[in-house]
């Protein structure tokens, strides 16, 4: 059975635009995902935060049945915990 890597989440920086990561893709522990975009666009920030390594400041994060991160439920699950990478 897959499972579903979910998000909806934003995260900020002075100065610049806001970053959405919103995304459902099916996932399960050989999937592969690309993310594609142009410079300075957000990538390596939107996989910082899937990874656990940055908190966005709103939204959510999950993967099948486990929440990785909810802000307004103050959930925060650490990088070494979320079996990714």
């Amino acid at each position: 059975m897959m499972a579903e890597l979910a998000s909806d989440f934003e995260k900020r920086f002075p100065g610049v635009p806001v970053i959405h990561g919103v995304m459902r893709r099916p996932a399960d522990r050989f999937s592969v995902t690309a993310l594609l975009g142009a410079s300075g666009c957000g990538k390596t920030t939107i996989l910082r935060c899937l990874a656990g390594l940055e908190r966005p400041e709103r939204g959510w994060i999950r993967f099948g049945e486990e929440v990785w991160f909810d802000a307004e439920r103050r959930v925060h699950l650490p990088p070494q915990r979320r079996g990714i990478g």
